[in-house]
């Protein structure tokens, strides 16, 4: 029997999933919401979770983007910075984001309560608004007995192209990137191995953010510009951030390959959902009385899989169907090229010219410098670092009443040099001159 509080619980999600949208992508937004807004009104002077954000290497791309939309966030990046540049020379690497965290349990909170709710058939017929992406969430959270049910509603789920808020964040980047880095393949066919190495390490970035960025983006391009009914199966697939940019640069040529995207994974659907209806019956004698038939016959392999237990069966299906999951050609090529760039850096370092222009150059990210073999781009890095460091605490320095007297320099704009040292991915592998900032407040 309910309880009141569970009867609260019950009316809230069918509410919930009464509304437009997908409740889990809502949720995800609102908990994206709320870290921003606390973040750069209160959490950013709080200490600990200063040296907490620092200790796990700052933000992802997208949410550092995220703080650059708006003067309150840009009012916090340098000394968001400074922290994660005294970090980055305490060797912290890599990145644990908070408000990606924040997202993950806000989702993982839902999917308790829906999983709790699923037989209740207003439930059920609420969750047939989710996406396809939060149904297959609760697909594989579920318990068994619901598994084919749920695997049904998901292969008759309708056409819904995946969204991705930060596409409007990361445009204007992107639209430059095409440009620019058009510009470098077109060069790459004029250089010689050592020159293209010296190139690599002139530009105003991290050229393996840069490279990786390129790959990826030349991969989109050339992808939107084939006949996808010629093409391997597994090519014409994008993940949602890869698909929007290609949105973005060919929305005609986008939607037919989502249209691709989107009939290969409803037959992966159907025959995940004809698997779990063939699933075993769930009772012991039940199963006994379908094995007999097969081992009269002496048919042991068709006895022992109706004999099997059906949890089991349902889980390896599952599992099965998660491992058989397409990946992301763009992010496959990204891959490739950035490991190819670092590669040639640390081929080249040995070449007197190419490290003089290691020394006089750019250098490597926090994250890329770590995986060189060269201790040149460490120490490289380290040295623009510390600099930065100051110019960050400059900055700090001069929001204070007392120094107004004080002249204005170059130091108090230097953190948007310091993001491509700590998230080159962040600007897409340009540098801050490079792409038009005009809506930047």
């Amino acid at each position: 029997m309910n309880t009141p509080r569970d009867d609260d619980e019950r009316h809230r999600l069918i509410r919930a999933l009464a509304d437009d949208g997908c409740l889990l992508c809502r949720d995800k937004d609102a908990a994206e919401h709320h870290w921003h807004t606390w973040y750069v009104m209160e959490t950013h002077r709080d200490p600990g979770y200063r040296r907490r954000i620092a200790a796990a290497g700052g933000f992802c791309a997208r949410h550092l983007r995220l703080l650059t939309t708006t003067s309150e966030g840009i009012r916090v990046l340098p000394s968001l910075l400074g922290d994660l540049i005294a970090s980055a020379l305490g060797g912290v690497t890599g990145c644990h984001c908070d408000p990606c965290d924040k997202m993950t349990a806000a989702v993982d909170r839902r999917l308790g309560a829906l999983v709790r709710w699923l037989d209740d058939p207003e439930v059920i017929n609420g969750i047939r608004r989710l996406c396809t992406h939060h149904l297959l969430d609760v697909l594989n959270t579920a318990p068994w007995p619901f598994a084919t049910t749920l695997a049904a509603i998901a292969r008759d789920q309708p056409y819904t192209p995946p969204s991705d808020p930060d596409l409007l964040i990361r445009a204007p980047h992107l639209t430059a990137a095409a440009e620019l880095f058009a510009e470098d393949d077109k060069r790459l066919t004029e250089q010689s191995t050592t020159d293209r190495a010296t190139h690599a390490l002139d530009l105003p970035c991290c050229p393996v953010c840069r490279a990786r960025s390129r790959g990826e983006l030349r991969y989109a391009t050339w992808l939107l510009g084939q006949d996808v009914a010629r093409l391997d199966p597994g090519e014409p697939w994008l993940c949602p951030t890869h698909l929007a940019d290609a949105t973005l640069l060919d929305h005609d040529s986008a939607c037919t390959i989502w249209a691709t995207m989107h009939q290969a994974e409803h037959a992966r659907l159907a025959q995940l959902a004809d698997r779990l209806d063939a699933s075993p019956l769930p009772g012991f004698f039940a199963r006994l009385r379908a094995a007999w038939p097969h081992l009269l016959e002496r048919r042991r392999d068709r006895a022992a899989a109706a004999f099997r237990r059906p949890e089991r069966f349902v889980a390896e299906a599952l599992r099965n169907f998660r491992d058989n999951q397409p990946s992301c050609t763009a992010c496959a090529a990204g891959d490739l090229a950035e490991r190819r760039e670092l590669a040639l850096l640390d081929a080249a370092s040995l070449h007197h010219t190419v490290r003089e222009r290691w020394t006089r150059g750019h250098g490597l990210c926090r994250d890329h410098a770590a995986l060189a073999a060269s201790d040149l781009a460490k120490d490289v890095l380290r040295s623009r670092l510390t600099l930065l460091g100051w110019e960050l605490e400059e900055t700090q320095r001069k929001h204070a009443w007392h120094t107004r007297h004080e002249p204005a320099t170059p130091a108090e704009t230097s953190w948007p040099r310091a993001i491509p040292f700590l998230r080159g991915d962040a600007c897409l592998g340009l540098a801050p001159a490079e792409f038009d900032d005009q809506d930047t407040p």
